[in-house]
This record gives structure tokens, sequence and C-alpha cells, in this order.
């Protein structure tokens, strides 16, 4: 399996949910993680030189090779791969030859399967090079085996190799891996030192890793070419890619995709990740249609494309049952939804609409989960902004560290790990729409300064750039924190939270709507592929006596799980698992005082205690038992039949 680099982890432990990790891949941002090459970091390396093989830096290493009847074999288990990626070897080979770097793949074990040599000299004498064994064991500090131990590309320049005989050379490996994640061989370039700069193999070293990852691309697409594929495009160029089964679970991913979703994800329905979908529109291929998406928490638009028998099918039901789970209905609609038939809150709504139009900051208040993020997008649709950029951004999502380059943007070299072209930023790439921040009240301090002043000046100047660029742009900040408590903490500014309280828009949790059983209708047909679904009158009652910490993330999770339940097209209460509060222990019926009774007890409250420390994820808390999650279910189902009968 693809092994992340420990500064990826890093960056990737500051973001907090999945959906967080894809929006920084659309946006450009996490691809430049998810390569994860290592520039000139031998020294691990050097450790296994010196501690497992026994070698000495004055070691002078010999060419090894495999028998001919040896290399034939080899060559024929990767043959298959190596058709298929021989077009993007062939443009590799064209681009690095003119530098004077030669191209090799070797297999898993470090044989060298395929070679061509940018001395026109030397190029008839490739088959010597044919089936050489590039180890770690054998040859020290190299690109091509210390990439296959590492598993993530690599680059070295004369002085990181361990041994000295091969000092003069300079090389970088990019790990290729199949569908499934395996490994199958590194990609491998070298050049003579003292004919290339450190700032040449730089950029070697990134045409490398892009080439490999289009090579895996194509791994991936072949094999999955009877089934359909979600490709996902991100600002920089990558492109994550889902297989998907006809009944809509992923059932492949590549690379992109993989460090992007959860690790469960495959066997999940795609629908269980990605949400509402904005527009889906038919290509000119009557098997490919172009889709845009939204994330859950997520507002800006994330361009795709869907390949395969599912493309047709989206397509018919763009009026069906995809537009009523993804939301495609008019601008105005969509406001109504989240006002709903509660008079409190409908009245909040018909305020918005006043407003609607004008650059007046709105700031939404509300418990986690009642659907701030849904109403920010709103507004926006409703509003004479609507064609242009919405674009949002969690202050709680990333470190302190990054959030000012994110959100005010950079300049080119800015900062080391900077991208080559700069940044733009959040506030600017929203230029003459909205901007949407979520979780302000998380926000540094050091940070609202300097939102502070953009907001009164309506100005940004990039990191690093020394240029101010004027911007138009409509705020809506949300949070669910209590901001005045927080002034007066000194944890956010006050000057700061008057410029946000333009209009205030307190969202009622759902505990306190009194429209209840609309809600729970609107997410099941919305977040469910079965449009047949209802719920009983059981169903709403037993829900609507949950007091629903979670509001309504937590009904939409509740729903979907029931959804997958109930064995009829209707949603019974018996169909309905809730977890217990916070603070509350779980409720069971009495046993009697056996072995087995306090058997059946023990088992339940297990269930019962994980699945709360899972937050309801049923996949995750099956893991955690050790179990499958069909059995997890029948058991959640026994359980609740039989505490329903001892009630009774």
């Amino acid at each position: 399996m693809y092994r992340e680099p420990a500064d990826f982890q890093a960056k990737r432990g500051a973001s907090r949910r999945a959906t967080d990790r894809l929006a920084l891949f659309a946006s450009g941002t996490f691809a430049q993680f998810a390569k994860g090459g290592q520039w000139r970091q031998p020294h691990a390396s050097w450790s296994r030189c010196s501690s497992r093989y026994g070698l000495k830096p004055d070691h002078k290493t010999e060419l090894e090779a495999v028998s001919e009847a040896e290399y034939t074999r080899r060559r024929q288990v990767l043959s298959p791969a190596l058709s298929l990626i021989a077009p993007e070897m062939q443009s590799l080979f064209t681009a690095i030859r003119g530098a004077g770097y030669s191209l090799g793949f070797v297999d898993p074990d470090g044989v060298t399967i395929s070679y061509k040599e940018s001395d026109a000299a030397s190029r008839n004498n490739t088959s010597g090079k044919l089936g050489v064994i590039w180890t770690e064991q054998i040859h020290g500090t190299n690109s091509a085996g210390t990439c296959l131990i590492e598993r993530v590309p690599v680059a070295f320049l004369g002085e990181d190799h361990f041994c000295s005989n091969i000092k003069h050379l300079v090389c970088a490996s990019t790990p290729i891996f199949d569908w499934n994640r395996t490994l199958i061989g590194a990609l491998d370039v070298s050049a003579d030192g003292q004919f290339v700069s450190e700032e040449v193999h730089r950029v070697i070293f990134d045409v490398v890793q892009a080439a490999g990852v289009r090579m895996e691309d194509r791994l991936f697409a072949s094999h999955f070419s009877s089934r359909s594929i979600l490709s996902i495009y991100g600002d920089s160029g990558g492109c994550a890619m889902l297989a998907l089964d006809d009944d809509e679970s992923i059932i492949g991913l590549n690379r992109f995709a993989a460090f992007a979703l959860p690790e469960d994800a495959i066997g999940r329905k795609i629908w269980e990740l990605l949400d509402r979908p904005v527009a889906i529109t038919s290509c000119s291929n009557e098997d490919r249609a172009n889709l845009d998406f939204k994330l859950y928490g997520d507002q800006a638009a994330i361009t795709s494309t869907v390949h395969g028998t599912l493309a047709r099918a989206w397509l018919d039901r763009r009026s069906g049952a995809l537009s009523r789970r993804s939301g495609l209905r008019p601008a105005s609609d969509r406001l109504d939804m989240c006002g709903g038939a509660d008079t409190h809150f409908s009245t909040q709504i018909d305020l918005i609409r006043r407003v609607k139009d004008t650059t007046f900051p709105i700031l939404l208040l509300g418990e986690t989960g009642t659907g701030k993020d849904m109403l920010a997008r709103a507004i926006h649709a409703v509003s004479n902004r609507s064609d242009r950029p919405f674009v949002a951004f969690n202050c709680a999502a990333l470190p302190e560290t990054l959030i000012d380059s994110e959100l005010f943007g950079y300049g080119p070299g800015a900062f080391t790990g900077a991208r080559r072209q700069g940044s733009e930023g959040i506030i600017a790439a929203a230029h003459g729409g909205t901007v949407f921040l979520d979780e302000i009240g998380d926000m540094p301090v050091a940070q609202q300064t300097r939102l502070l002043r953009v907001l009164e000046s309506g100005e940004v100047m990039p990191l690093g750039t020394g240029k101010v660029r004027k911007l138009d742009i409509r705020v809506i900040a949300a949070t669910n924190a209590d901001l005045l408590e927080q002034v007066r903490t000194g944890t956010f500014r006050s000057d700061l939270l008057y410029r946000l309280a333009g209009l205030v828009v307190n969202i009622p949790p759902l505990r306190e709507r009194t429209d209840f059983e609309a809600i729970a209708n609107t997410i099941l047909a919305e977040n469910h592929s079965r449009t047949d679904l209802t719920l009983s009158d059981e169903a709403i009652e037993f829900l609507s006596k949950h007091s629903w910490p979670g509001n309504i993330r937590e009904l939409r999770n509740v729903l979907v799980r029931a959804a997958y339940l109930a064995p009829a097209n209707v949603i019974r209460a018996e169909d309905i698992f809730l977890l217990p509060c916070l603070g509350d222990e779980p409720r069971f019926p009495a046993h009697s005082r056996t072995v087995r009774g306090a058997t059946v007890e023990a088992e339940r409250t297990l269930i019962s205690r994980t699945l709360t420390e899972c937050s309801g994820d049923v996949a995750r808390a099956a893991e955690k038992l050790g179990i499958s999650r069909a059995t997890l279910y029948r058991k959640i189902k026994r359980y609740r039949e039989s505490s329903q009968s001892a009630a009774d």
C-alpha cells in the first residue's frame, strides 16, 4: 500500500473531515501534499546502508543482473502494465532526454525491466542495462532502490548517494501502483551530475512525479473500463478517480482519491461522501456527463466528470430522484426550504430576502449541525451575485500557520513550500461574489486583525507581493460559539464582531423547530437513492421525542441508516437506532440473572458505547468491535426489538 510521508500526515491531520481534504484537493492545495515527494532526504537510507547492509561509504558497487531467462519471466509479468503506460514512458523520455537523462523502469525487486538511454553512443547497448538489479543492499542509497523501500517519490544529487562510485550521478524515482494500490515497480531517471544543476533536477523530479500519476491513472482506468468512473479535477491538474458499481457503490480509488477520502470509502455509496450536485450536463460523448457537486459542510462547487453507464442514468434522472436528493431546485425554493414552516425562523428568512442584493454582512449563529452552511449557500443563490463565485473557508480546518496564506494569498516563492505561481487566496477568489467564513469563532486573533482591515478597506495584499488588490465581496460568517463571551475573554475582537454582525440570524436547533416532520421527509428524499421511502407516523413520533444534540446533521445520519435497515418502503420506529445523548447511560430492559443474560447485557453495553465513541458510524464501530457491518446491524435491530418488547 502507498505510504504517506510524515510531512503530509501532519498536514492532513490539521483537516478535521474527509470532505475538507477533498475540498483542499479540488482547490489545488491538497495535490501538492498528495505527491509526497522526498527531495534530498537520504538520512534514513544511509542508516540502513550502514546498520542493516553493512556497507561502507568507500564501498565501490558492482553491477549485478538476473539471468536472461529470469529477466524474460519478470518482463512477461509486467508486460500488460508496461504496454498500458508505454505512451507516458515515451512522452517522459522525449521531455528529459535533451537534459541528458536516461529513463528506466524497475520491478518491485529492483530489476531493470525497461531502459532508454539518451546518449546516442550508448543507445544501441541498452540490452546490457536490462536485468540489472538496483537495490539499496547492492548499491547503497539510490533513487530506485530507496523509492521501492520507502514507497514515496525520492530525488538525490551526487553527495546524497552512500557509496562513493555512484556519487557522480543525479537520480529521481517515483513508485508506480496498480488499481489496487499494489506496488508494481518504480519509474527511475538518472544523469551525469556534472551536466545537471540542482534547479534542473528539481524540475525533472516534478515531471517524473506527474508522469507517474498519469501512468497509475491509465492502469486504473483500464482495469475499471467496464465500470463507471467519477473523475474530480483539482486546480493543480491532478485528478481524483472513483470507480463505481452500477448501484453507485465505490469499488476503487486512485492515488489522489485514496488520500482525500475516508479509509472505509470502498463499498460505501457515493452519495454518503459527496453531497448536492448542482449541475449535470451531457458531453458530446453519450456515455460521459459533467457533474458539479458540493461537499457536506462546504459551499464551493467541485467540477467532475462521470464516464460509463451511470452517466446516462444520472442524466436521465436530472428531474427525478437525483434532483430531489441533491437539491436541484430553484434558488428561492432552497431558501424557503431552510426556513421551512417554522414561524420564527421563516421571519428571519424574510429579513434575509430584504438584504439579499446588498453587501450587508450576515452572521449566522446556531449549534453544530443546524444547517448554517446550507443557509449561506441559499443566500448566495437568491442574490444578484448568484452567477459569481461562492467561496467557503472553514476557519477551524487548518492550523494557524496556514490560515494566513490560504485566506489572503501569497506571491511566488513567498515561503518554503509555496506554489511556484503563488495563490490569490480565498478572499480574492470570491471577487464579485460571496465569501463564507465558517467557524469564524475559531479564527486566531492575528488573522482576525488582518481580516478586519480587509473588510474595512475592501483591499487585500497577498503575502510577499506588496501589491494591493481592490475587492468586491459579500461576507457571510457563521459560528456555534458564543462570540460575546469570546469578546469578554479577549479571544475575539469586538470591532470585528460589529463589522460582521450586519444582520444576525439565529438558526434554531432542531429540537425547537415546529416543522420537524417536514424537515425529516425532505432530508429522506434528498439523501437516499430509494425514492419510494416514507416515514410511518410511529417513526415520526419516535424521532420527535429525541433531543437531537447533533441537529439536522444527526437526523440525516439516522434517516440514512434507517433507510438501509428498513425491509420495506416504509421506515418504521423499529428500523430507527438513536445514540444516547451525551451524559446519558444506555437504557436496556432487565435480563434474567444468568450467565447468558449477563453476556447479552455486556454485549449490548459494549455495542452502545462503541457506537457512541464512533459518533454513530456503524462501519467504524464494526471494525472496532471486530465484526462485519451486517452482523452489527443485525445485533442493533435485535436488541432494539427486545427493548421495545420489554417496554410494552
